[in-house]
């Protein structure tokens, strides 16, 4: 290490450590100048403040009050339908049946398991690791040595992950698949009928009636591919990412990118999928590419699935982190970012490209969770390019002047558009005044959970669709929406009043378009991973306890100190399984280092010496206001 990198390393420790100074200076500040009672104050109450604070992450926009009806004493057997066997389709069929209702589900593959099990390059492998994507009540599989396996899982590991929790919770035989949902219609009796396909007899049959169905049928279908000036003298080959997953398990990686093979490549966009697809290409095939170049128009927040200090990154994913205000988060991270040493071209790659976003906004962004494509970048076998500007014939040019020549291949890792439903007769389904609902389609963002379009009500959920984290992960997500919605469907939650839904939905759609519509495209499909999840368990009323700093001090430390799973959501509340639970949310290892963690934990006390008079005004207000009445009418 040089100089220059020892004194930026030095720089950004004093930096940390000088933070633990602030609240204390604080605090002897007050004593000094006010007294001795107004420092002892402000010190008892800051250090509650803090502690309540901590455990709930999320503007004051995320942490909002529940707005279910409760009745847990309720239950009515439903027919459900699921459409989809992804991990939302898989949750969901589980939840409910768990709780007494009768459960099909359609998929139109051959297996279970979703994306995962039908649109995966062979040795792929997820980019959240196994306990942050696992289920809150079945736990991944151990090593043959019987320890825990922290390591990300191959596409074909998760596949049977999802496989085993149906068989240990009985739910296997709810699933038809090769039977494809072609049309979906509510009959005169408000009940839901369905036409559906059986794709190896031809036989289309009329199943029904259902009581509610929920779409899980996944959003990675239609893909995006940009139109560029000159895109049509191009006589190469145009692909998408998704052109080279493999359906058959015994596909090999160099059949799955043979169009890439020996040829010259450029590639548009750098998210999780394409990251994997360029080091692949680029140094995994038999027959690499001859040349590789990727353009990025906007940069690009890489966070390589394992860390440098060998643990997995996603455990930096920490209820003390993520409770930092986002914008003053991102101030400490970019700080952080211009001290840390750049010691080499992969370095100097993933933190040119985290330069590059928009407003350097890297906590606002959504993160490529893969650093595959790094090494080819420090072998010189890959190029990262600004944005493309045109294409002349097989010549690729960019925004900066540069260009690519005799370009074989040009890649489109631009993801995928907001998911239609063709299958919804959207003619038959009626409001409950009898009123036709025109627009069953409604982007994510415009259901309340991302779930329930105010015009259907509670006939129609929509699961793991518009719940992309900008960390964490999709299953995780989708499984306490399954959690509320087997509860919606009992009849223990009952959602609010048409406008009431509208106005929250509003809410929210307004925090999320000021907070994110300036860094991501397709902000109405991405969440706050854990506020998302808090809120769905507020509605549950899984939530972990404030209460435990008191009662039970060293759970809520390694709540607060460790990454977030669901397992957290499972240690009271409705399903609870404590024993399980507490287990694991204790042998889940801290992420983040002492350094790190001083640092977090001083930036937020100091916050909290500042904020706490008025927090507390406002929570008497609130607990007030909670005393009035309120009416419980219902459309």
């Amino acid at each position: 290490m040089g100089i220059a990198a020892k004194l930026k390393t030095l720089v950004a420790s004093a930096i940390h450590w000088f933070f633990f100074l602030v609240p204390a200076s604080i605090i002897y500040g007050l004593y000094f100048f006010a007294g001795p009672i107004p420092a002892a104050v402000t010190f008892v109450c800051g250090t509650l403040h803090f502690l309540i604070v901590i455990l709930f992450p999320g503007e004051k926009t995320e942490r909002i009050r529940p707005i279910l009806k409760v009745n847990d004493m309720a239950f009515t057997k439903k027919s459900v339908m699921v459409i989809g066997a992804g991990p939302a389709g898989v949750a969901s069929c589980k939840e409910l049946s768990e709780a007494g209702h009768d459960v099909v589900c359609f998929d139109a593959s051959s297996r279970l398991g979703g994306t995962f099990a039908n649109y995966f390059w062979p040795g792929g492998h997820l980019t959240s690791s196994p306990y942050v994507t696992a289920f809150s009540d079945f736990e991944p599989a151990r090593t043959k040595e019987g320890n825990e396996r922290f390591t990300h899982h191959s596409a074909e590991e998760y596949v049977e992950y999802l496989n085993k929790y149906c068989r240990h919770y009985g739910v296997k035989d709810v699933f038809q698949f090769q039977h494809k949902v072609l049309h979906v219609k509510e009959n005169e009796d408000g009940k839901i009928m369905a036409d559906v396909k059986n794709l190896e007899t031809g036989k289309t049959t009329v199943e029904g009636p259902f009581d509610h169905i929920a779409v899980c049928s996944g959003a990675f279908h239609t893909t995006l591919k940009p139109k560029f000036k000159g895109l049509e003298t191009f006589p190469g080959q145009l692909l998408h990412s998704r052109d080279f997953v493999a359906s058959a398990t015994k596909t090999t990686v160099d059949e799955a990118f043979k169009d890439c093979s020996g040829k010259r490549v450029v590639s548009i966009g750098l998210g999780e999928s394409m990251a994997d697809v360029l080091g692949i290409i680029t140094t995994k095939i038999s027959k690499p590419t001859t040349y590789a170049a990727c353009a990025v128009r906007k940069g690009a927040l890489i966070i390589p699935r394992i860390a440098h200090t060998g643990q997995v990154a996603d455990f930096h994913s920490t209820r003390l982190r993520h409770a930092i205000p986002k914008r003053i988060r991102n101030m400490a991270v970019n700080l952080n970012l211009t001290l840390t040493p750049r010691r080499n071209a992969k370095a100097i790659a993933r933190f040119d490209l985290m330069d590059k976003l928009p407003s350097k906004g890297v906590t606002y962004v959504k993160s490529t969770k893969s650093g595959f494509f790094l090494p080819a970048v420090e072998q010189g076998k890959l190029f990262i390019k600004p944005a493309l500007d045109r294409i002349e014939g097989k010549t690729v040019h960019y925004v900066d002047g540069t260009k690519s020549e005799d370009i074989d291949v040009i890649i489109y890792g631009t993801g995928y558009d907001v998911p239609n439903f063709p299958f919804i007769d959207e003619n038959s389904f009626k409001t409950s005044t009898g009123e036709k609902i025109m627009d069953p389609h409604s982007v994510p963002i415009d259901r309340l959970f991302r779930m329930y379009n105010p015009e259907l009500g509670d006939k129609v959920a929509y699961l793991g669709l518009g719940i992309r984290p900008l960390v964490g992960s999709i299953p995780s997500s989708a499984e306490m929406q399954a959690r509320v919605l087997a509860m919606v469907v009992s009849g223990k939650r009952e959602l609010p009043s048409k406008p009431a839904m509208k106005e929250r939905i509003m809410k929210l759609k307004k925090f999320a378009s000021m907070e994110s519509a300036e860094f991501i495209e397709q902000w109405f499909l991405y969440v706050n991973w854990i506020p998302f999840m808090d809120m769905m368990a507020r509605e549950i009323g899984c939530i972990p306890r404030s209460y435990w700093m008191l009662t039970r001090p060293v759970l809520y430390l390694k709540l607060i100190f460790s990454p977030v799973t669901t397992f957290q959501y499972r240690l009271i509340g409705h399903g609870a399984k404590p024993k399980l639970a507490n287990d694991i949310v204790f042998r889940v290892p801290t992420g983040t280092n002492v350094r790190d963690n001083v640092f977090f934990a001083s930036v937020h006390y100091t916050l909290s010496l500042y904020r706490w008079p008025r927090d507390t005004l406002e929570a008497i207000f609130y607990a007030l206001g909670s005393l009035v009445p309120k009416s419980s009418k219902m459309d």
